[in-house]
């Protein structure tokens, strides 16, 4: 699991990302990057129970907004390349 302080950012825009993320508790803020044709930045509250960032797992990926937490948190992160080695090894003993 990943633990992550109030206030702490998890990633940033346009970072690259590898890591898919299943929040177990606290609370994340959102903030998708303002479109070219919208004045605000879209922003989404991320609960127990949501994920976030899973095209990690099937595709190169760069973040489009920025996670923050709310209070201290926690989540259980699947990295894409072990994630990968399970659906292979998987497919193998089939």
């Amino acid at each position: 699991p990943g633990a992550t302080l109030a206030g702490e950012v998890c990633f940033a825009q346009n970072e690259a990302s590898s890591v898919m993320r299943f929040v177990e508790s606290g609370e994340f803020k959102y903030i998708l990057a303002r479109e070219s044709n919208s004045i605000e930045n879209t922003t989404y509250k991320i609960h127990p129970g949501d994920y976030i960032s899973e095209p990690a797992l099937w595709t190169d990926w760069d973040h489009c907004g920025l996670l923050l937490a709310l209070v201290d948190s926690i989540t259980l992160n699947v990295h894409a390349d072990m994630f990968a080695k399970v659906v292979l090894s998987s497919q193998k003993s089939r």
